[in-house]
C-alpha cells in the first residue's frame, strides 16, 4: 500500500476486531463498509460446535479508537449478526448497536473483478491479535499481496509474498475476515471481499470470499441498502496502468532541461563539450592520415 502515514491511517481507521468477550481467544477481523455495518468472514460468527451462527453478543473494536501508544481511547461496541452468507459464501454482516452512528471514511467502492490478470498492490488489513495493547505500528495491520480471479464464479485467490506472510507476525491470529483492498491513484479505496480462514500451515496463498457473490443475495443488498439509504452499487474494477517511474522520469526531465540550458541555450557563449581530449586528438590524427 503506497501512501503517506496520514492517508494510511485514514484507510486503516475502519478496520475492526470482532470478538465475543475478553476471556475468549476466538476473534476475527472486519471492516466498516456502511454506517454501523461491519463486513467480516462468515466463519468468524459461526458456532464453533457446528450449530447456527451466533447472532448476538458480539463486540467490535475499531482501529480509529486506537492511540499512538497502542492504548484504546474508546470501549468496544456491541454488535449483532444481521446477515450470513449462504452455503460456501464465507461472508457476514454485523450491525453496531447504540445511538452513535459510525460512518466509514473513506466510503469503500465495492468492487468485482472478473478478469484473469492479477491485481498487484492489493492489501489486507486486520488484527494480528485483536484488542492487543502491545506496541505496534501501522505495518502490523497490513499484509501486501496480489489478487487473482482464477475463475468467474469462484473465490478470489490472494498471494502474499513469503517475506510478508501474516504468520511471521505473532501468528496474525484473527486475520480471518480482513477486507482485501486496493487504493487507486484517484484516492478511492476498492474493496473486493474478505479473507477466508487462514490455515495453520499458511503457504502464502489465501482465498478471498468475493463481494460479487454477496450481491447475488437479495438479503445482503437489502441490509446494505438500509444502512446506506440508497441502492448499493457493485463496480467492475478495471486495472489502470500505474506510472511507477514517475519520480525517475521527473529527474531525467530536469537533468535534460539543465543540460540544454547550460550547453545549448546560452545566449552569451555556449559552453563547449569537454572531457574527451584523447579521443578528439586521435580523431584529428586519423583525419590527417
Amino acid at each position: 500500500m503506497s501512501a503517506t502515514p496520514a492517508s494510511r491511517a485514514r484507510f486503516l481507521a475502519d478496520v475492526a476486531a470482532v470478538y465475543r468477550d475478553d476471556t475468549e481467544r476466538r476473534f476475527g477481523s472486519g471492516r466498516l463498509i456502511a454506517p454501523n455495518l461491519i463486513l467480516t468472514a462468515g466463519h468468524v460468527v459461526d458456532d464453533p460446535e457446528g450449530g447456527s451462527p451466533q447472532r448476538s453478543g458480539w463486540r467490535v473494536a475499531l482501529l480509529r479508537d486506537r492511540a499512538a501508544d497502542s492504548s484504546w481511547t474508546a470501549p468496544a461496541r456491541d454488535a449483532g449478526l444481521v446477515w450470513r452468507g449462504v452455503g460456501e459464501l464465507d461472508l457476514a454482516l454485523l450491525e453496531l448497536e447504540g445511538d452513535v452512528e459510525l460512518r466509514p471514511a473513506p466510503q469503500p467502492v465495492l468492487a468485482s473483478y472478473d478478469g484473469l490478470s492479477p491485481i498487484a498492490d492489493t492489501f489486507a488489513a486486520g488484527f494480528p491479535d485483536g484488542r492487543s495493547t502491545l506496541p505496534e505500528t501501522l505495518d502490523d495491520y497490513l499484509a501486501p499481496g496480489v489478487l487473482r480471479g482464477p475463475s468467474q464464479y469462484g473465490p478470489y485467490v490472494w498471494n502474499v509474498p513469503r517475506a510478508d506472510k501474516p504468520d511471521d507476525k505473532r501468528g496474525w491470529r484473527g486475520m480471518s475476515g480482513a477486507g482485501v483492498c486496493r487504493v487507486e491513484t484517484d484516492g478511492r479505496l476498492y474493496l473486493f471481499g474478505a479473507v477466508e480462514e487462514v490455515p495453520v500451515n499458511f503457504s502464502h496463498q489465501l482465498q478471498v470470499a468475493p463481494l460479487t457473490q454477496a450481491f447475488d443475495d437479495p438479503e445482503f443488498r437489502a441490509t446494505l441498502r438500509a444502512a446506506l439509504g440508497a441502492e448499493p452499487q457493485l463496480v467492475t474494477f478495471e486495472l489502470q496502468p500505474r506510472r511507477r517511474d514517475l519520480g525517475i522520469a521527473q529527474i531525467v526531465r530536469l537533468k535534460t532541461r539543465n543540460f540544454e540550458e547550460e550547453y545549448l541555450a546560452s545566449e552569451t557563449s555556449p559552453i563547449p563539450f569537454g572531457g574527451r581530449d584523447l579521443e578528439l586528438r586521435r580523431l584529428d590524427e586519423w583525419s590527417l592520415v
